[in-house]
């Protein structure tokens, strides 16, 4: 059972009588998780600022509300309403250019990302850089993520309570669909190799010259040749290396995909690990790089996109 509650500008508590369809999309690549209800009511829902989504009483989602679009229909009203999770905030935020010295974690955190309602973030250590630099036209996030970057940290991400982290994401289960399976039943796959995208080699500027070299053996063991030139931030060797290592997992993540719908609501996470098994074979090493939820007149189903695990 889905429940969807509204806050209105008035911090009136609104609660949606009838829900028409609901989608929800998540992305490990994008840090704000998107949701559309479309809902039908006898009077106008006001103006909104903030929604929150239960499912069976388990709290699903908490955001901000960016579009609300409202037609009648006979008696009846008929309501769009597209919202973001709280990441929203910081993406759509422009950083105030500045250059720091010996700036912190916990400095870039209490300047940048408290003041937007986030009370917490999770890092075993206060990391510091000598030099940081916030350019004219970065966002918030941009600003927390290049400084996570910088001091060796994984990319953040924003937890439902709100809380960021910074340790990379956790795979929580293993999770198997089967077409013979009854249980987790799959009713569409789509599997994707882009060869196009694949980079086989990125030399990395040291000192003068690019001599310094990251390949991907997968690639050129598939016969796929296509280099890149890469400047790091970093001045040290075996900083530019693991930069370089870190930009071609990140061109090369998304060359093998493969794309499952599910005739269900599965409960899944970015990270979690895939296995998919057809009637001639099975398809493994995969983990969750997005998912999709839709609930309609015609009932529930999930798609995931799934990649390699590398």
């Amino acid at each position: 059972m889905i429940e969807a509650v509204l806050r209105t500008i008035d911090k009136v508590i609104y609660k949606i009588p009838y829900i028409i369809s609901f989608q929800f999309w998540a992305d490990e690549d994008v840090p704000a998780d998107l949701l559309i209800i479309e809902a039908l009511t006898v009077k106008l829902i006001p103006e909104s600022v903030a929604l929150e989504v239960k499912i069976d009483g388990e709290l699903f989602f908490t955001g901000i509300i960016d579009e609300q679009i409202t037609c009648m229909r006979g008696a009846y009203f008929e309501s769009k309403l597209v919202a973001r999770t709280k990441a929203a905030l910081l993406l759509d935020n422009q950083a105030r250019p500045q250059l720091y010295n010996r700036v912190s974690l916990n400095d870039i955190f209490e300047r940048h990302v408290k003041p937007y309602g986030f009370a917490k973030i999770n890092s075993p250590q206060n990391k510091t850089a000598s030099n940081f630099l916030v350019k004219r036209g970065m966002s918030e996030w941009d600003v927390l993520s290049r400084f996570c970057k910088i001091v060796g940290l994984q990319e953040p991400y924003v937890l439902l309570n709100g809380t960021i982290e910074v340790n990379g994401r956790k795979t929580t289960k293993t999770i198997e669909f089967s077409n013979n399976n009854k249980e987790r039943p799959f009713c569409d796959i789509n599997v994707i190799n882009r060869r196009v995208q694949s980079i086989s080699q990125v030399f990395i500027k040291h000192g003068c010259d690019y001599q310094l070299c990251v390949p991907d053996l997968k690639a050129t063991s598939h016969e796929i040749f296509r280099k890149r030139y890469f400047e790091s931030e970093y001045v040290n060797k075996q900083d530019k290396l693991a930069d370089a290592e870190v930009y071609l997992k990140k061109k090369n993540k998304l060359n093998f995909l493969v794309n499952i719908v599910v005739p269900q609501f599965i409960d899944v996470n970015i990270s979690d690990k895939v296995i998919v098994t057809y009637k001639k074979g099975q398809i493994s090493n995969l983990i969750v790089c997005g998912f999709k939820y839709e609930k309609n007149k015609l009932g529930h189903r999930t798609q995931l996109k799934l990649r390699e695990f590398r």
